[in-house]
This record gives structure tokens, C-alpha cells and sequence, in this order.
């Protein structure tokens, strides 16, 4: 089950990944597009700039900023979902216990604050994830692999060469290399196994010639080595290296393989052109790569250096359009200036911050449908019906379920309730489609390594004044997400790798003065888990307290479900002051803390908030109100 649960996670980051690196260089696609008449070099370092963007993707997901942005694609989801569920809730002449097992489906009202168990759809879907998962796996394995594979051929291929000795060649090359600013050595080889020039090496780089090159024409051996010396000067073997990285862990995204192909044509046309800048002609440039392409043409396969990772002067290919951009005078010719490199690598960073940062979200409240409306459903959320026992089951005291005959009794009044004229429609907080309206966004970012800490933790804790609840939350590691905003095992692995001298709960009401609101969230979740337990931290009860006054909605309902669960009759004057906020998901909470004190004289608080604007408040209410009057 751990290793299901750590690949159904893997599956959502790795499609983010591979959604957002389609993004980026769909943007460089852009860019380039308008720099047609744009030097070679700058092109080239445009797509070299989205390639690295795309290869930091991981660390700029983890690092970077979140910033929530309303999905429609995912509303329709949710509609979806919403009508799929309605279809499979038993309307009449079924057993109670079919009636809550289908309406457990739906969504909570806290984001899965409870442990519920898991649905009995969940594990196919889990099965599709490991799929997926494997075959993206399996593909860039594979790609790597045949990378490596021509990499070693290309060290073979040198390391049966023979070191050129013509003092010709050395001092031509020399010469170059000074002209060219290059300030390591270059190794020059000459094989029988090669018919064309290529260069190969990322730290230590070496010029393969064909064997007899020595003999060449003064001026084709010139233009050979500026040409091969100007990727050595550019760096490009290791510019290449990093782009079939990028491929090999994007090779499901097709624009990575078009990146790749057309950062490769930018990175000859920009070696062209420093040839060109040295003085040497259009005409016989071209015919020395109609040469050397034709030659490669007839290279035995078995040697051929398509094979390898060495860069070929001339791939047969990508030939008729070099030899358009040599022979168009029009084109700019230059290489990058050092501000031109400043702004891409700020541009490149920028837009790979922004991308990632993005999160595709919707709200959290289900679609409406006009026959909601039939029955006078409320406009800012599910069908009563659906809605209320869904939280009725899911808000359950840890260990102890509805029995049939309650659930019976709050599916019955929450449907009676649906029936009754809505009240008034205000906006609830989770309908604003803000950054905290999914339920997401108030998930924490945890370290890959957090179920270990999680373990480790936990063997520490089942033996100290914590145990119970150490144990509640190691059954929860287990648990799948129901739904994708359901982050009970994420919050009890949090939990569990914050263990401090066998205890949990003073550990986590330290969080509750944490900057972050979402790890406040966490922290008041783990207290409501405790129960009565996190009483022993003095601190706690206060510091829920302030939570409620919170701007952000989300740890307000968290922090009020939390002191609900304890109990603490302290809060009752802050708890009264949450039965008006408002979120509904706070004054349910409220409502469930004023229905545990048992106090009669509150009677009058329920009766009007049996007439709330939402339905789950109603319902809640309603019970509420049942269980006093009758003694339950």
C-alpha cells in the first residue's frame, strides 16, 4: 500500500512536470518564431535557455511560490463527477446502509479531515497511475541508456584514433583556437573509422578527422577546423548533453523532441556563421558540406557517427536549410552579446518560476444543476441529501462510525430540509474561485523523504504518552486518497515527522504559531485526530482560538473542527462568535461544538441557524436540535 500510495503521488507531480514543460517551450516556440531574422546563436540560446528550463521544472515545483488559478476543464470534471455520483445515490426501496455507502463518494466539506475508508473504485485508478507511471519509466531508461551507448562508442571511436602529427594542421588549429578565444586544449585525432569531420567531448574535447585530412586543400582544412573549433568555443557538446536530459525525462512531450531538433539546426547554423565571419565564401562553404554530407551518405552504419554522441560537421537532414541561411544575406550573423545572455537567462528564469508556480485549480464546491434548483438546492453547493450525510459520516469521531439508524435519520432530515425554500444566497468564501477556494491549496509542501521521517517517527511515538493516536495516524499512511482533495495521509505523515521525545501533540501546537496558514491547518487537524488528548498542551486551546479569526476561511474551519473535537468549554464564547461567519464549513462546526455542550439555553442559536443560507448548516442544526429535545 505505501508503495501504491508513493507512485499515485509520483503520477500527479510527473504530469505536472510534463504539462508545464510542454508550456514552456510552446512559449520558446513562440519567441523564436519572431526572431527569424535573429542570429543563429541567439535562436539557439533561446531554445538552450526553455531546454534547462524545462530540466529545473522539479526544483522550481518544490522551491518556487504557488499561485492558484480557476480550471474550467477541471469544473467539468466535477460536474462529471457530481452527476455520476447522484446516478449511484439509491433513491427509494434500498437498505440504509447502500444509502450511505454510495453518498461516502462524495466530497467532504473539509477535504477529507476524517479517515474514512477507502473507496473500492480507488484501487483501478491506482492501477492506471503505476501504468503510467512505468511506462514513462521504462522509456526514459531506455533513452538514456541509448544515449550512454553512443557515447561510449564515440570514446571508443577516439580511443582507436590516431593523435594528427602534421605540424600544418597543429599550427592552423593553434591559430584558430587563439582566434576563437579558446583556452583549453583540443585534442586532434584522425580515424579511418569516420568520413567527415565531428567533435566529441564535454570536458576534455577532441576533433575527429578523417584519416588523410592532413592532405586536404589549405583552405578546406581551415574551414573544417573554425567550423568544429567553434563548437568547442561554444561549449555546445555540453549544451547537447543537457537537451537530451531534458528529452529523456519529457520524451512523452512532443514539443521536447522538437526543441531538441531545432536547438541542433540553430547550433550548426550559429558554427556556420562563425566560419563565415572569418572570411571564408558562401560558394565553396556550401560545397564542402554538400562533400561532406554526401560522404556520410556512404559511411558504413557500423561506424557511422549518427551512431555516437560526436557532433557531424554535415548530417544529410538539416543540410538544405544551412544552406539557405548561408547563401540569405539578410541574416545577422553575431554572436551573443553579454547582455543578450543576461536578459535570456532572466527571461528563461522568470517564465520557469511563473509556470511552475501555476496551479490549475477549481473551486471546491460541486457544479449546479438545474435539478438542484427543482428542489430548492442552495446555489453554493451540493444537494443536502448528499451533502450533509456525507459530512455526518466523514466528521465521525475517530473509531466510531454512524450506526444505520443514525445515518438513516440525517439522510432524512437533510432531504426534508433540501425541499424547503432557500434562504438567502450570499457568496460563501469557497465560491469566490480565490486562491484558497480548491481544496489544494491547503496542501503543504513536504520533503520526498516524508514517509520515512513518518516511520521513523511513529516507532518512536508508539511508545510514548501518544501511542493511540500515533497508531491512528500510522493507519492513515496507508489510506489512498479518495479524492483528489483528500490529504488525510499527508497531514498524518506531517504529523508523524514532527515526533519530539516520543510526543506528538506539543510538537504540533508549536506549528500553531507558524507563519504559514496551511501548516496551522495541518497542525489543527492533527489536534481535532487528539481529541480531548490535546488538552494536555495548555497552549492549545488559545491558540485555536486565534486561529478563528484568521482571514483565511480554510484555517478558520479547521481550527474550529479541532475545538469542536476537544470539547473545550472555554472556546464557547469564540465558538458562538464562529456560528456567524462567514464560511459554511466554520459555522458547521460551530454548530456541532454548541450541540456537545448540551446547554438548552443555546436552543434558540440552533433553531436559527436551522434557517441558514446553507444546507449542510441547516442539517446540522437540525440534528443538533433533535438530540437536545428528545435527551439523545
Amino acid at each position: 500500500m505505501l508503495t501504491l500510495q508513493v507512485l499515485s503521488g509520483a503520477v500527479p507531480f510527473l504530469s505536472g512536470l510534463l504539462v508545464k514543460g510542454l508550456v514552456i517551450l510552446l512559449v520558446v516556440a513562440i519567441a523564436v518564431g519572431q526572431l527569424r531574422r535573429a542570429s543563429a546563436s541567439l535562436r539557439h540560446a533561446a531554445w538552450t535557455a526553455g531546454i534547462v528550463s524545462v530540466l529545473a521544472l522539479p526544483i522550481a515545483l518544490e522551491l518556487g511560490p504557488r499561485m492558484h488559478v480557476a480550471s474550467l476543464a477541471e469544473r467539468v470534471s466535477q460536474s462529471v463527477s457530481y452527476f455520476s455520483d447522484a446516478a449511484l445515490t439509491p433513491i427509494k426501496g434500498t437498505s440504509n446502509e447502500s444509502t450511505i455507502g454510495s453518498l461516502s463518494r462524495s466530497h467532504g466539506v473539509l477535504d477529507g479531515v476524517s479517515s474514512g475508508s477507502t473507496t473500492a473504485l480507488f484501487p483501478a485508478g491506482v492501477d492506471v497511475a503505476v501504468l503510467l507511471f512505468i511506462v514513462w519509466l521504462v522509456g526514459a531508461v531506455a533513452l538514456t541508456g541509448r544515449d550512454i551507448g553512443r557515447s561510449v562508442r564515440a570514446h571508443r571511436v577516439v580511443a582507436r584514433s590516431r593523435v594528427v602529427r602534421e605540424s600544418h594542421v597543429l599550427r592552423l588549429a593553434t591559430g584558430l583556437r587563439n582566434r576563437l578565444r579558446i583556452q583549453r586544449p583540443v585534442l586532434l585525432v584522425e580515424s579511418d573509422e569516420v568520413s567527415g569531420p565531428a567533435t566529441f567531448g564535454i570536458f576534455r574535447p577532441v576533433v575527429l578527422l578523417p584519416t588523410g585530412a592532413g592532405s586536404w586543400p589549405i583552405e578546406n582544412l581551415h574551414t573544417v577546423l573554425a567550423h568544429e573549433l567553434a563548437h568547442v568555443a561554444r561549449k555546445d557538446c555540453l549544451t547537447d548533453a543537457i537537451a537530451l536530459a531534458a528529452r529523456n525525462c519529457h520524451w512523452l512531450n512532443p514539443m521536447a523532441w522538437i526543441a531538441v531538433r531545432r536547438m541542433r539546426l540553430e547550433r550548426e547554423r550559429a558554427c556556420d556563421d562563425r566560419v563565415l565571419e572569418m572570411g571564408v565564401r558562401p560558394e565553396p562553404y556550401a560545397t564542402l558540406l554538400l562533400n561532406v554530407a554526401r560522404a556520410a551518405l556512404h559511411e558504413p552504419l557500423a561506424h557511422g557517427l549518427s551512431r555516437t554522441a560526436a557532433l557531424a560537421m554535415a548530417a544529410p537532414l538539416e543540410l538544405e536549410s544551412r544552406l539557405l541561411a548561408i547563401f540569405d544575406p539578410r541574416l545577422r550573423r553575431g554572436g551573443l552579446r553579454r547582455g543578450q545572455r543576461f536578459a535570456l537567462a532572466t527571461l528563461a528564469t522568470a517564465a520557469s518560476v511563473l509556470i511552475a508556480a501555476l496551479r490549475l485549480e477549481a473551486a471546491s464546491g460541486a457544479p449546479v444543476s438545474p435539478a438542484d434548483d427543482a428542489i430548492g438546492r442552495d446555489a453554493s453547493g451540493p444537494v443536502a441529501s448528499l451533502e450533509f450525510a456525507s459530512r455526518t459520516e466523514r466528521l465521525a469521531p475517530a473509531g466510531k462510525q454512524p450506526t444505520q439508524s443514525d445515518s438513516a435519520t440525517s439522510t432524512r432530515g437533510a432531504v426534508r430540509l433540501a425541499r424547503t425554500p432557500s434562504q438567502s444566497r450570499a457568496s460563501e468564501p469557497d465560491t469566490r474561485q480565490d486562491s484558497v477556494a480548491h481544496p489544494r491549496s491547503e496542501r503543504v509542501t513536504t520533503s520526498r523523504r516524508s514517509l520515512e521521517y513518518a516511520l521513523a517517527g511513529y516507532e518512536v511515538a508508539r511508545g510514548g504518552p501518544d501511542s493511540l493516536l500515533a497508531g491512528r495516524l500510522r493507519a492513515q499512511l496507508d489510506r489512498a486518497p479518495e479524492w483528489e482533495g483528500d490529504l488525510v495521509s499527508e497531514r498524518s505523515a506531517w504529523a508523524l515527522a514532527r515526533v519530539r521525545d516520543g510526543r506528538i501533540i506539543e510538537p504540533v501546537v508549536d506549528e500553531l504559531k507558524n507563519s504559514d496558514w496551511r501548516v496551522r491547518a495541518y497542525a489543527a487537524w492533527v489536534l481535532e485526530e487528539a481529541g480531548a488528548s490535546a488538552l494536555r498542551d495548555s497552549r492549545a486551546t488559545g491558540d485555536l482560538i486565534a486561529a478563528l479569526r484568521h482571514p483565511v476561511w480554510r484555517l478558520r474551519a479547521m481550527a474550529a473542527h479541532a475545538l469542536a473535537g476537544i470539547r473545550e468549554p472555554s472556546a464557547r464564547a469564540a465558538m458562538l462568535e464562529a456560528l456567524d461567519d462567514e464560511a459554511w464549513q466554520v459555522r458547521v462546526a460551530a454548530v456541532h461544538y454548541v450541540a456537545r455542550l448540551g446547554d438548552r439555553t443555546l436552543l434558540p442559536e440552533l433553531e436559527r441557524l436551522a434557517r441558514d443560507r446553507h444546507s449542510a448548516v441547516r442539517g446540522a442544526a437540525a440534528e443538533a436540535l433533535t438530540a437536545n429535545r428528545t435527551g439523545e
